[in-house]
This record gives C-alpha cells, structure tokens and sequence, in this order.
C-alpha cells in the first residue's frame, strides 16, 4: 500500500471517531473534536477543553487491514446473552490487560 493510501485510511477512520463523538455530545461544537493531520505527533484526535471535561479518554486510531482481536470479540458475542454487549479483555505477558469493544457499545458508555 503507497504511504499516501495508507495515511488516507488511517484519516477516514479518524473522522469517523470525530463525527461518532460529534453526535453523542450533542453541546460541542464541531470544532471541538477534529482529526490531527497525518503524520503529527500526538493524539490522532484533538480534544477542546469543552471536551476534555467530557470525553476523559485520548485516541489513538489504527485502520489496517487484519486484527486477530476480532477473532476475540467474536467469541465474546457468540457467548453473550440477549441485551447484553460482548466485550473481550485480552492480556499478553508483562503487559496490562486491555479491552476490545465495538465503537458503538463504547459510545453508549460515554
């Protein structure tokens, strides 16, 4: 994949965090969440101070192309019961568990 595809994908999955947070906290403005441009260092998605009272998390997006996460969800999903949103937590050695969850499970938590 060119660097320039690849920074494009990575862009379209940054916005798509924007406008998803954009829509749940419906009393900011859009510029209070915006995408980084590529290649800046720091967070990929630049929160307002209105913001940062709201959202207490910073994001770091990764589009690409496999993630044997989902293999993990989908287990999780296959085991969770109605009403219920699947969630896995995964743990590699020496390292702190972490959380996969769907976007939109997640927003319902915000």
């Amino acid at each position: 994949m060119k660097p320039a595809s690849a920074k494009a994908k990575g862009r379209i999955l940054q916005q798509l965090l924007c406008k998803t947070l954009l829509s749940r906290f419906i009393e900011l403005e859009p510029d209070d969440i915006t995408s980084r441009s590529m290649g800046a260092n720091g967070t990929d998605v630049l929160l307002s101070p209105a913001a940062k009272r709201l959202i207490p998390f910073d994001f770091e997006c990764k589009n690409i192309a496999a993630f044997v996460g989902y293999s993990f969800l989908s287990q999780a999903e296959a085991n969770t019961g109605k009403g219920r949103k699947p969630c896995a937590v995964v743990k590699a050695n020496h390292k702190k568990p972490v959380v996969i969850m769907y976007l939109d499970d997640f927003m319902e938590l915000l």
